[in-house]
Formats: structure tokens, sequence, C-alpha cells
């Protein structure tokens, strides 16, 4: 579930090269009896001739870097059947747009694999429309798991409404990427005292399911970095410098040896226009026998939430109330293990 594209795709029989070890088979498009290719050029097809794939009208998409994760895949129409709480059992809409991967480049996963494809929640842009959209509805909400034990939950369209007591809200406003969904960012806070670090998340925060973990521009990163370092002083711990730094330590920039007794794990908080959003522990942190890791990257052309720091809350996209619509969110532990 990613609000960070808008196409959505899975890898599909015939594919070369794939990702591999996927715990269901290939999508066997040939076999789809409502499976309706479009060819290259027609009036249906969403994306420019030179995005073809063949004679079929054709999609590419990079996620991340320049080196990341790659697709390359013909986009179709096909007939999708979600589960429903209004009609029945089930609700059946076909002219979905649906696009074939069928060469995945850099697609890692860990085993056991249940992911095949991208499900693609953002505002729209060049291509197909959103899935959202394209079921003509104007709200989502989903909830992602903390643990790979539990199913995380989604919802599309009066079911993603949130009320409640612990709901609060922010708009979305516009950001350089239009195919991005952005809130405006006002402060960070660690164990509930606010940094102050006014001026530096110029261009809104994006709201990410699609990346692992959240960025911050680099002038904020070093006082959140410090931040943290000051709280785990107060416990006689320093970081790990480069040359203390064990091997088999996540890819994070600051870590820190195993907790002493009577340590407490600092909250963080993302200001919001208007709503705070408070981050447990468990998805600030990455913890192992050996280590704690702050689970958050330092990036030149972005400030992002992404997908691990929105566990243990559920989030609401409602895109007709304001200007851009608005993000409403709440604390849940995203259901029992399952």
């Amino acid at each position: 579930m990613d609000t960070g594209s808008h196409t959505t795709w899975v890898q599909c029989e015939g594919c070369n090269p794939c990702f591999s070890l996927i715990q269901t088979p290939n999508f066997p498009f040939q076999r789809s009896q409502s499976y309706r290719s479009i060819p290259c050029g027609h009036q249906e097809c969403p994306t420019p001739r030179e995005a073809c794939y063949g004679s079929s009208c054709g999609f590419k998409a990079r996620y991340g870097s320049s080196v990341g994760p790659s697709t390359r895949e013909t986009i179709a129409k096909e007939t999708l059947t979600f589960s429903s709480d209004r009609l029945g059992d089930t609700e059946l809409h076909d002219n979905i747009f649906l696009a074939c991967g069928l060469e995945n480049q850099n697609i890692r996963f860990p085993q056991p694999n249940k992911i095949a494809g991208v499900l693609g929640l953002g505002p729209g842009g060049p291509g197909t429309s959103p899935i959202w959209s394209q079921v003509l509805k104007k709200r989502f909400s989903y909830c992602l798991a903390a643990s790979e034990q539990t199913s995380s939950r989604l919802h599309i369209g009066e079911g993603a409404r949130m009320v409640g007591p612990q709901v609060v809200s922010t708009p979305l406003v516009k950001g350089a990427n239009p195919s991005l969904y952005y809130v405006g960012l006002k402060d960070i806070g660690i164990a509930g005292t606010r940094l102050r670090i006014q001026g530096l998340y110029a261009g809104g925060c994006i709201i990410d399911t699609g990346a692992p973990y959240s960025s911050l521009l680099p002038n904020a990163y070093a006082m959140v970095r410090n931040g943290f370092i000051q709280y785990f002083a107060q416990f006689g711990m320093q970081p790990y410098g480069n040359g203390s730094r064990p091997s088999d330590l996540p890819r994070f920039d600051l870590c820190f040896p195993r907790t002493p007794p009577g340590f407490r794990f600092p909250t963080m908080t993302f200001h919001f226009r208007g709503a705070d959003l408070v981050v447990q522990p468990t998805s600030v942190f990455v913890v192992g026998a050996n280590f704690i890791c702050v689970a958050l990257k330092s990036s030149d052309k972005k400030t992002m939430l992404g997908a691990y720091q929105q566990t243990q809350h559920e989030f609401s996209f409602d895109l007709e109330i304001g200007n851009r619509g608005t993000l409403f969110f709440a604390p849940n532990n995203c259901g029992a293990p399952t």
C-alpha cells in the first residue's frame, strides 16, 4: 500500500527478471477472462508511446534512488473484486487499470515474501489514476501493523471515515511534487520536549507508506540526532563511533549499545499543523540483542514520514475536506495478531 505512488501493478507470469520467492504465484494474466490489453498509442492508454511495452500500452517506474527498485510493465484493464461491508460480501469493479510487472529489478523483501506488487494510493499524476479514484471514492484509510504476525488494514470509501476523541487532523498542503501528499511540519519533540527546529522543513513533510523509514533534511536531522544523544547521555550511554561500531549493526547512522537497567525509551513527536503525531518507541527504534538504532535517515532532498514511524496509528485521507484534502489520524494497535 503505497501513498508515494499511484500506479497499481502485480508481478505477472513471464516476468524476466522477477523478484523471487513470493508466496503467491505470479498473476496468470493470459488466463484471466476479464483481462483486456490496451494497444500502444490507443486512446485508452494513459502513458506516452515511449513508455510502451512492445505493442502494448506500457509503464516504467523507479522507486527511491537511481539504483533503487524499478519495474517495466504493460498496462491493461482488469476486473477487481474487493471485500465490502456495505454491498454484501464483495464489491466488483471492472475496467480498472492494472499494470503487469514483467521486468522487476532490485526489489528485495525479507523472506518469506508476501509482497507481489504495489497498490497505488498516491494523489495521482502522469499515467494511471490511483486505485481510490478508479473505484470512485475520495477517502481511504490504513493501519500499518507493527508485527509481521498482524495483518495491516486498508479501507476505501465510507469505511475509511475516522471519528472519536483521539482523532486529530491536519490539512494536506501543496508540495514540490504534485504526485505526493504533504502536510505542514512545525517541529519535532523527543520525550515530550520540543527541539524548536523552526524553518528547517521548507517544502512540507511527505506522507509515504512506500518509504520504509522517515527522513529529515540534514540540518533538522543533525538537531534531532543531537537530541537523542543528549537523552541517552542521561543514562550514561554514548553512541557507537566509526571505530567502535560493530559490523552487524543495521544501516542507520545513530546506534547505541544495549540499554542499562532502568532505561526508559523516549517517544518522538511530529508536531504537524494543528495535530501532534506521538510515535511510540517501538516505531522509533530498531532493537537487537546488543544494539539500539534510531530508525531515521538524513536526506538532502526531502522531509518524509515513512512506514515504520506510521505503525500503531490509523491514518485516513479525506480528499473532499479542505483545499487539498485533510489527513486524520489516531493511535491504533491495528488489531490483534492473526
